[in-house]
């Protein structure tokens, strides 16, 4: 039987490039159609028939600022919570940039995921004064 997380979430960047071009996250995703070149790119979440999708929308944007929004959703098969969460809260993690070495910063964040093989939602809400991600449960 197949084990499926699902999840949904959204990430909103301030991206001040103060002079420079700006450099904001790429992301790679990964569908089952796609070759296996495809899948080694990928650099979100990915079950065995793919990875989460991402939708990126342009709030405002000139030369040297940026406010951007990540959407990130899909059904990850072969997720597991008792498996895969830690790898999934160490992605969930990564979103947060380095401000030392690049001038952007998660203005809003949350996340939310419902492992099938586990009773409840895990929430993760970005936390300004900790610089990181914090879970919670529903």
């Amino acid at each position: 039987m197949s084990k499926w997380t699902h999840v949904a979430g959204i990430v909103r960047y301030d991206i001040f490039s103060l002079g420079r071009p700006v450099i904001e996250p790429e992301f790679h995703t990964y569908k089952w159609s796609d070759n296996e070149a495809s899948r080694d790119k990928c650099n979100v979440p990915c079950g065995s028939e793919g990875s989460l999708t991402v939708n990126k929308h342009d709030v405002y944007r000139t030369d040297n600022q940026a406010f951007v929004t990540y959407a990130f959703s899909g059904d990850l098969r072969d997720y597991s919570y008792e498996d895969d969460h830690d790898e999934l809260e160490k992605w969930i993690q990564s979103l947060i940039p380095d401000s030392k070495t690049n001038p952007i910063m998660i203005r809003q964040a949350v996340f939310q995921v419902d492992y099938e093989d586990r009773d409840g939602t895990v929430v993760y809400q970005y936390d300004d004064e900790l610089n990181k991600f914090v879970a919670g449960e529903l």
